[in-house]
């Protein structure tokens, strides 16, 4: 353990491609155990090289077929499956509707806003109803922070599926930053939330933009 905690130490110092191999055996060795200490382990490794080759166990964890109840550990392996790209997101979009633990519904959250399949922003805004006031705060700084999950923001602000009230000058600052302030997509966005936030969204120190 202790070679494997100076291995993810020195993380960003390493070739990940080479060790892989070696590391997903570990990995799933120690998923494949009961105890908190073990699957935490796990879970780190999965999550700090990326390991792909851990996302059965990962899922286990996550959709209770591991036997696992701990909230915690349930919650980190959602945070290690965003981390190595799964494409099986129905998972986040499923615990996100039936989660009855917060933490666990936060956590899918995050992972479904951080997710780079390209239908991961609606799959999220189409639950948008289901969540608290905490979760959609977290769902859009995620979403704001990427092309195709800024343009599905703009675009659910236009069809009405989020209200105006949703958005607030951080996220628009992060969209205007994504898209562009000239972009088409942000100029509606602009006409349609007001004068309010324009002084936000035009920032380009021009003197029209003051």
């Amino acid at each position: 353990i202790a070679a494997l905690e100076a291995l993810l130490e020195a993380q960003t110092r390493l070739d990940p491609a080479r060790l892989s191999p070696l590391l997903t055996d570990a990995a799933q060795a120690f998923l494949a155990r009961k105890d908190a200490a073990s699957l935490d382990m796990g879970i780190r490794l999965a999550t700090g090289f990326k390991l792909s080759g851990a996302e059965p166990q990962l899922i286990a964890l996550v959709d209770g077929t591991a036997g696992t109840t701990d909230a915690s550990i349930r919650a980190l392996a959602l945070g290690a499956l965003a981390e190595t790209g799964t494409g099986r997101v129905a998972v986040f979009e499923d615990l996100i509707a039936s989660a009855r633990d917060p933490a666990i519904r936060t956590a899918a959250v995050g992972a479904l806003a951080s997710s780079k399949e390209a239908d991961a922003p609606e799959r999220l805004l189409k639950l948008w109803a289901r969540l608290p006031a905490s979760d959609k705060r977290l769902a859009l700084e995620r979403l704001s922070a990427g092309k195709t999950g800024a343009s599905a923001v703009v675009n659910a602000v236009k069809t009405g599926s989020l209200k105006a009230e949703d958005i607030d000058g951080a996220t628009l600052e992060r969209l205007q930053a994504v898209l562009g302030a000239n972009d088409p997509e942000i100029v509606a966005l602009l006409d349609k939330l007001g004068e309010f936030f324009r002084p936000v969204l035009i920032l380009d120190g021009s003197d029209e933009a003051r």
